[in-house]
């Protein structure tokens, strides 16, 4: 069995292997080590992964699929969770969207069983919009959100289900490092209308 050099970098992507659950094959994928030291987390290795270039960014990395007729895209925040809770939020504010997001159709309502991020309790939301109201592309989107997290998922209304599996497991192998002291505070609704505008998209 080959071993990595021992005189390999930290910063440099770690490489796994992780199967999808509706796939025969393995997929290669790599560790992302946020430059903060604030998060890890796995992605495909044939993605691209963008970190933020500044601090008022909503997004700290997003990871694209550019592939011909499979884009893909996957985004981390950090958020701070209203007084209120994250559940409750969260329902109280998706009467709301059908005015705010662009074309807003929900397809699954508020779930908070399924999934975790890190350990911790999660709420998941899957809906479709498009990128504007002047927008003839149709988009299938889930966000998962933590108290403190957020993982965005976004991809043609066909790639949905057939990417998941990979989007899971980019979800389970989230790992916190550390948890931020000063938060760029963002509201669910703002969340919602700042995710998914991937100028990987074209018209």
């Amino acid at each position: 069995m080959n071993r990595p050099p021992s005189n390999s970098q930290d910063h440099q992507p770690q490489s796994t292997q992780l199967s999808a659950q509706n796939s025969s094959t393995t997929s290669a994928f790599v560790t992302y080590k946020d430059p903060q030291g604030r998060f890890s987390i796995d992605y495909p290795s044939n993605w691209t992964a963008k970190a933020a270039t500044n601090r008022f960014e909503t997004f700290q990395v997003t990871f694209t699929n550019t592939g011909l007729g499979s884009f893909a895209e996957v985004d981390v925040g950090t958020i701070r969770t209203p007084p209120l809770g994250l559940e409750e939020s969260l329902k109280l504010v998706m009467p709301s969207l059908t005015n705010s997001v662009p074309n807003f159709q929900l397809s699954q309502d508020v779930e908070c069983q399924k999934y975790t991020i890190d350990g911790n309790k999660a709420c998941r939301i899957i809906f479709s919009k498009t990128k504007d109201y002047t927008s003839n592309i149709k988009l299938g989107a889930m966000m998962v959100i933590s108290e403190h997290y957020m993982i965005a998922y976004s991809t043609l209304p066909d790639n949905f289900d057939k990417l998941l599996p990979t989007v899971d497991q980019m979800i389970g192998s989230f790992k916190v490092s550390k948890l931020n002291t000063s938060y760029k505070y963002i509201t669910v609704s703002n969340l919602f209308l700042s995710s998914f505008s991937s100028s990987s998209i074209v018209e």
